[in-house]
């Protein structure tokens, strides 16, 4: 997975709605390519609405890499996206099962 079971539901709400409340940032268990290339999946399917190039921040905001470690938004505008088919298709499934069960937009 991406991101570990036990992440809530209200976690997720937060990302989304870009609401900043005082919950633990949601671990992200993959690499930082990764994490770049949900953001990129997520805009081009227009799940999410434009962020006037505050994206980097925003995933920085509300992502911690596994073992605590921090997410600062250089670090996302640095690295390339993914090319891995399997990683991109996978991201794109779990957000084609999402929106067909809520809509996330």
């Amino acid at each position: 997975g991406f991101i570990p079971d036990n992440t809530s539901y209200q976690q997720i709400d937060d990302l989304f709605n870009n609401r900043r409340r005082e919950r633990n940032k949601i671990i992200w268990l993959r690499n930082l390519t990764e994490l770049k290339t949900l953001y990129k999946v997520l805009n081009d399917n227009n799940y999410i609405l434009p962020s006037k190039n505050r994206h980097w921040k925003i995933l920085s905001d509300y992502f911690i890499l596994k073992n605590d470690i921090n997410i600062e938004p250089k670090d996302l505008q640095e690295i390339k996206f993914s090319k891995k088919i399997t990683s991109i298709m996978a991201l794109e499934s779990s957000f084609s099962i999402l929106n067909s069960i809520v809509s996330v937009m």
